[in-house]
């Protein structure tokens, strides 16, 4: 068993996480993708215990925005995808289950300080959740692991053999961000980006392909 899989099973919410979002599909994938995102996102909400709104973007299943809820001090944590998933939502203290389009989304949206997170938002996703950070004065953080690739503009061909890394430098560079791969996930899409308008916070060494 993977070794996040086997984390996720230890917390003494794993029942009631499961019991809350099943049926999950793929899950020990997608178990491993959500807790490399916490991993990341504990570093920062620690240090400021219910300061944050947490958003989960282009959410699916919303697993790793349930996982945020159960295990880490936020205010509140919002699930954001264009489909309704029907599950006991309200089961789950401080958080809320949204239908929205992230194109339609503007700073306003934003009561609180926030952090941004995303799991394999496909595409042009991908940096329509990098303009929402940019735009947004009050997201502060942003942990996004990019999924499959848009159209962009090859700055590294001769340098990068590989399209998927360039497509997460590209994105990298739109936020001004640091990009770590987690080679404990089970998925091969497994970059993840880290952007702070807050200088203070550190980071895992960058790690570019």
């Amino acid at each position: 068993m993977n070794t996040y899989n086997k984390q996720f099973e230890k917390l003494n919410c794993y029942t009631d996480i499961i019991d809350i979002l099943s049926p999950i599909p793929n899950e020990e994938k997608e178990i491993s993708e959500s807790l490399s995102i916490i991993k990341k996102l504990k570093k920062i909400v620690l240090k400021n215990k219910f300061k944050y709104d947490v958003w989960d973007l282009c959410a699916g299943n919303a697993l790793t925005s349930t996982i945020a809820t159960f295990t880490l001090p936020i205010h509140k944590t919002y699930a954001v995808d264009t489909y309704t998933r029907k599950r006991e939502w309200e089961k789950i203290n401080n958080f809320e289950y949204l239908t929205k389009d992230i194109f339609t989304i503007t700073n306003q949206l934003f009561k609180n300080e926030s952090i941004i997170i995303a799991i394999h938002p496909c595409k042009n996703l991908a940096k329509q959740i990098c303009n929402i950070y940019n735009d947004s004065y009050r997201v502060r953080h942003l942990i996004l692991m990019p999924c499959c690739i848009g159209q962009f503009r090859r700055k590294n061909k001769n340098l990068i053999n590989n399209n998927y890394y360039e497509w997460c430098i590209y994105l990298n560079e739109r936020v001004d961000g640091y990009l770590t791969i987690d080679k404990k996930c089970l998925s091969p899409k497994n970059v993840i980006i880290t952007a702070s308008k807050d200088k203070y916070v550190k980071f895992d060494k960058p790690i570019i392909p």
